[in-house]
This record gives structure tokens, C-alpha cells and sequence, in this order.
């Protein structure tokens, strides 16, 4: 129960998190011009979706430049969406190109 409720706080799953350092805006941009901070930072986002109990089963051995890209080209197909928290964004392409599953599910 404590880590569903971290896990919904760190990634904002539960809803598309309204308060948040960055938007998908700024983390296309970062991913556009800063190509070696954009590979640690979607890097993280995937630590930490794995560190909450995340499982992603087509995304064995996967590289940092793969889900770089995946959460790359999950902003320039929904560019709608950019507004909201880059954060929870990421989870969002990184759950549709990996199949990943919430603990529990």
C-alpha cells in the first residue's frame, strides 16, 4: 500500500499531476537541444517507474537511447498533451511503448 501511494505521488499516475517542475513542452525542448541531459533525465524517469514496482515486459535490455526516444517521439505525436507535467508524460509513452503495468495489475 505505501509504495502504491509513493508511486502516485513520484509519477502522478493517478492523474496528470497539475503542479510540476517541467512540462512536456520544456522536456521536449531539453530532449531537442541538450541531447545528453534529455538521455539521464528520461533514464530517470524509467529508475524510477522500475524502483516503484513498474514491470515493463517488451522492454527487456533496453537502452537509455531507446527510451529516450520512445518518450521523444510519444511528445512529437501528442503535442496537445505538452502541457502537462513531463514527469508523468514519460510514463505515459514509456507504458505504451513497453507495455508497462502498475504494482498490482
Amino acid at each position: 500500500m505505501k509504495r502504491a501511494v509513493v508511486f502516485a505521488v513520484c509519477v502522478g499516475w493517478i492523474s496528470s499531476a497539475a503542479a510540476a517542475f517541467d512540462d512536456g513542452n520544456d522536456l521536449l525542448q531539453i530532449c531537442t537541444n541538450e541531447r545528453e541531459f534529455c538521455l539521464g533525465l528520461t533514464s530517470g524517469y524509467y529508475d524510477m517507474m522500475r524502483t516503484m514496482g513498474v514491470t515493463c515486459p517488451r522492454a527487456s535490455n533496453v537502452s537509455r537511447g531507446q527510451v529516450r526516444d520512445v518518450i521523444v517521439k510519444y511528445l512529437n505525436d501528442n503535442p496537445a498533451k505538452r502541457n502537462q507535467s513531463a514527469s508523468f508524460l514519460a510514463a505515459t509513452a514509456l507504458t505504451q511503448g513497453f507495455g508497462c503495468k502498475k504494482p498490482g495489475t
